[in-house]
């Protein structure tokens, strides 16, 4: 039996992705919950943060593995646009097992992108790495590159790299 509801998974989901929208339970035709919930996420990099938890136990019940999919017939949003003067990409879908180095090698070496810092995006209570950084990168040729390669496979799983929403943020600071 499954005991969780659209209350905790909500929270679940947003203790480890981001700000949820909306929690839908699938029901069977007892009104049972399924097992199977969709879950809209406020951005992206929440849906990114969920997609890098499949394959993982879901921790209220440890013995349950998420299996996290896109809903095929949801229109994704187009990729943001650019802040002004932003060097810095978004890379999700990341494999979880991917360290920061190996992520500056495959942008370095693989891309030709120079870079300057990566933020890489652990969960704050077991350190382990969430499946996405930002990447501040030195010049234009570089930022472009990486845009240019969205969508290239590494490990078998298809990234996104797009312009950050938070370069211009962060270099006011």
């Amino acid at each position: 039996p499954y005991a969780e509801n659209e209350d905790s998974i909500c929270k679940y989901f947003e203790k480890e992705c981001g700000s949820v929208i909306s929690v839908k339970l699938q029901m069977d035709n007892m009104y049972r919950f399924t097992g199977i919930a969709f879950v809209e996420f406020a951005d992206d990099q929440g849906l990114e943060a969920a997609l890098a938890l499949d394959g993982l136990p879901f921790t209220p019940q440890p013995e349950r593995i998420l299996k996290v999919r896109i809903d095929k017939n949801v229109k994704r949003r187009p990729p943001p646009s650019r802040e002004a003067n932003s060097l810095t990409v978004y890379a999700g879908n990341l494999p979880f097992n991917m360290s920061k180095e190996q992520i500056r090698h495959l942008f370095e070496s693989q891309l030709n992108a120079s870079i300057v810092s990566i933020r890489y995006h652990t969960d704050a209570n077991s350190g382990e790495f969430r499946g996405f950084c930002h990447i501040e990168l030195t010049d234009e040729s570089s930022l472009q590159r990486a845009v240019q390669a969205d969508g290239i496979a590494v490990h078998g799983r298809q990234l996104r790299i797009t312009h950050s929403t938070t370069g211009k943020k962060r270099s006011k600071m």
